[in-house]
């Protein structure tokens, strides 16, 4: 089989998803975090997996109006084709939503899932890039290895930092 490399990249509803509230409840955890509640969680058990097929997963068709990050680390092959870790992160943006989902476990055995230890979408995205810069800015930063996030314009990878852009070249070579 094909031999990882020293690369990194860094429907239906679950069942669950009718007890969610849909934006219902205290909003998106921005200010305040710390008395909000969880929003971020880890997802583990995943076999072939994208950031926006792990959107599925956890939300089905409700992705864009409960979630705005997804992240599922991942290798790059030497065949080049990707192979993540079976395991990803998503955020929710209300954390009654996210303890839905982590009561629930998705509504299906097969997933793990957590709270992770990072919480909120800008501190994922800082998380990210600062353990690529603990790395010696190693390993492969293509859009598709990048976190998604949703804006106004839908879902798109993560800017890569202007102080990161030239490190990123280099590393990404």
């Amino acid at each position: 089989g094909p031999v990882a490399s020293s690369r990194r990249c860094s429907s239906t509803p679950p069942a669950f998803v009718g007890s969610l509230g849909l934006g219902e409840g205290p909003g998106p955890a921005t200010e305040g975090r710390e008395n909000a509640g969880p929003t971020t969680l880890v997802i583990g058990r995943l076999k072939k997996t994208s950031a926006k097929s792990l959107l599925r997963i956890v939300c089905g068709d409700h992705g864009d109006a409960l979630c705005d990050y997804a992240f599922v680390p991942q290798d790059r092959l030497a065949d080049g084709s990707l192979r993540n870790f079976r395991f990803g992160f998503v955020n929710f943006k209300n954390p009654a939503d996210a303890a839905a989902a982590l009561a629930n476990g998705l509504g299906r055995k097969r997933y793990t899932v957590r709270v992770a230890d990072v919480q909120g979408v800008q501190e994922n995205i800082q998380e990210f890039w600062e353990k690529a810069e603990q790395r010696g800015m190693t390993g492969d930063f293509t859009s598709e290895c990048r976190p998604i996030v949703q804006d106004a314009s839908g879902w798109s990878a993560i800017p890569i930092p202007k102080h990161l852009e030239a490190l990123v070249n280099k590393g990404s070579k």
